[in-house]
């Protein structure tokens, strides 16, 4: 069984849980009928609203549900508040994670369990409310959107509880949603990474360190947290000792502002199992406070690849082989821009949404925390680009595959249902069809795609709606992406694709520039259209495909719109 982590803001979630005064507390009104409310919406024969304290989940509120409280080692809450969206298990008894539950075989026999984390009015998450069934539930869109909206209506009850106390000036501020956020976004990072405060102590440890340190590599995150990591550092002794003074003091110099980073490169393991590694230590705003960053790299695999260049060329290989190598090294740099652009794509999407009040009210230091965010996010992002282009990755870099062009399309649309969800927004996939093959780095089309749905989920708002299509023009396929949100003049539409490298729409993603370069490698073109502002855009892109399908529509003419309906084949 799976034990919960704990959350990473979790002495200040605990600090807002406490001074709610609610745990321990008689049964309400107001929280039952919101709980009965949910049950007879899902269809589900249990539902419940609780909290989760220090060490047990305690639970103010059931429906069909006995149990007063379990210990937080086996609440499934507990891993429900780590999320901001809908937590499901549609089956535990086939979850790996949960088939040994307690809850599973145990007097309450639930089989599946869904939750949506209840925010405190300073936004930490305290509590979830959860429905519950002896038997196994899939959840579809509409259900997923009802239990959002009924945690919502939880939330209001615990801010309307909450209100008077508020009233009497008793609430010291904190900082426990700004906080989270950040974990939210440093956890997305894939290399292990540490967030050190001014005075050089642990405030943050992101999964791929606890991954780490499971296997012996790293400390041990549980006794982590809190201690002072510059000076843990320089006491290391033993053969990593001088590695580690070292450490320390960078990052002494760099919270004291007397260098702006830090890298090292060293190994471990032993002979014939050793791995490289590369420390970067960098300064970073933590909430608004100064930091730092310690991040290490495995470098493994790269300095593997120079060897390997080194003794191509020391061995006076042919031409060919130096261009097999090179394709390989394409290939791996394809790679590696998949693995950095996944995450900053719906990073940069939420925090458009969190921004705009889409996902609840932003309060004023939450907004000034939102917006030193996203412009490190967007350092960031510029800097791994800065990084690719400087290594050489052309656009096309990718290694080209036979592609389901319809099978792609339905893929990203699916990666930001919960953000349409969320945003009360009706996001449509295309309809299903036969399969569109095409012959590209898919990737590189996926991210086009992915920016396209961005930009139509910024310009629309709760109760609009976006439509995906996919379908074959003669011997194209084709994608387009519509929306009814706000939309540019004729004029900036026209220059959408023509921004300089490097610019960005900055509440969007990765630049419609580079879109453009990205399917333009594969053989293709995109366009885009709009009626005027305020109604609505086409987004689309072509793509030649593999084989014909045996129509006869013509093909669209370069430069032109999008078409208008497929024709009857």
């Amino acid at each position: 069984m799976l034990t919960p982590p704990r959350p990473v803001d979790e002495d200040a979630r605990l600090a807002t849980l406490e001074s709610m005064e609610i745990l321990g507390t008689p049964r309400e009104e107001r929280f039952d009928r919101v709980v009965r409310l949910t049950a007879r919406l899902l269809g589900v024969r249990q539902a419940a609203l609780s909290f989760i304290g220090e060490d047990v989940e305690w639970f103010k509120s059931g429906h069909g549900w006995t149990a007063k409280e379990v210990p937080r080692k086996d609440s499934l809450g507990a891993h429900a508040i780590l999320g901001t969206g809908v937590f499901v298990v549609e089956d535990l008894k086939k979850d790996p994670r949960f088939e040994d539950h307690p809850l599973v075989d145990g007097p309450q026999g639930i089989r599946f369990y869904a939750a949506v984390p209840l925010r405190a009015p300073d936004g930490g998450h305290v509590g979830v409310l959860s429905v519950m069934d002896p038997k196994p539930t899939p959840m579809g869109p509409d259900d997923l959107r009802a239990l959002q909206e009924a945690g919502l209506l939880a939330e209001d009850e615990l801010e309307a509880r909450d209100r008077p106390r508020r009233g009497r000036g008793d609430r010291p501020a904190r900082h426990a949603s700004e906080t989270a956020l950040y974990g939210s976004l440093l956890h997305a990072v894939p290399a292990p990474l540490a967030a050190v405060d001014h005075d050089g102590r642990i405030r943050f440890l992101n999964d791929a360190w606890r991954e780490a340190a499971r296997a012996g590599d790293l400390i041990d995150p549980d006794d982590a947290v809190g201690r002072d990591l510059v000076r843990r550092l320089a006491s290391v002794q033993g053969v990593h000792g001088k590695e580690c003074r070292l450490l320390a003091e960078a990052a002494q110099d760099i919270l004291a502002g007397r260098r702006q980073d830090y890298r090292l490169d060293h190994r471990r393991g032993e002979d014939g199992a050793e791995r490289a590694y590369r420390m970067v230590v960098t300064p970073a705003d933590l909430s608004g406070s100064a930091g730092a960053l310690l991040v290490r790299e495995d470098r493994t695999e790269a300095e593997q690849r120079r060897q390997w260049e080194k003794a191509l060329v020391d061995a006076g290989l042919e031409l060919e082989d130096l261009r097999g190598l090179e394709r390989y090294r394409r290939h791996v740099l394809g790679d590696l821009a998949k693995q950095i652009n996944t995450p900053i794509t719906p990073i940069r999407l939420q925090l458009h949404l969190l921004r705009a009040g889409r996902l609840g009210p932003v309060a004023p230091r939450q907004a000034k925390a939102l917006e030193t965010v996203a412009r490190n996010v967007d350092r960031w992002a510029d800097l791994t680009q800065d990084v690719l282009d400087l290594l050489g990755r052309a656009p096309s870099g990718e290694a080209a595959s036979d592609t389901d062009l319809r099978r792609l399309a339905e893929e990203t649309v699916a990666a930001y249902r919960t953000a349409a969800l969320q945003a009360g927004i009706d996001l449509v996939g295309p309809r299903h069809g036969e399969a569109l093959p095409v012959r590209c780095g898919p990737e590189s089309v996926r991210q086009a795609v992915a920016e396209f749905l961005e930009t139509a989920l910024e310009a629309s708002g709760a109760g609009d709606r976006i439509e995906v299509d996919a379908h074959h023009e003669g011997e194209e396929a084709v994608i387009e992406v519509r929306h009814g949100g706000g939309g540019l003049d004729q004029e900036a539409m026209a220059r959408l694709f023509d921004a300089e490298p490097g610019r960005v729409l900055r509440e969007g993603g990765l630049a419609m520039a580079r879109c453009r370069r990205l399917v333009e490698a594969q053989g293709g073109r995109v366009w885009a259209e709009t009626e005027g502002p305020g109604r609505g855009a086409v987004f689309g892109l072509v793509l030649p495909m593999r084989r014909p399908l045996g129509t006869t529509g013509a093909g669209r003419p370069e430069g032109s719109g999008p078409a208008g309906e497929e024709p009857d084949a």
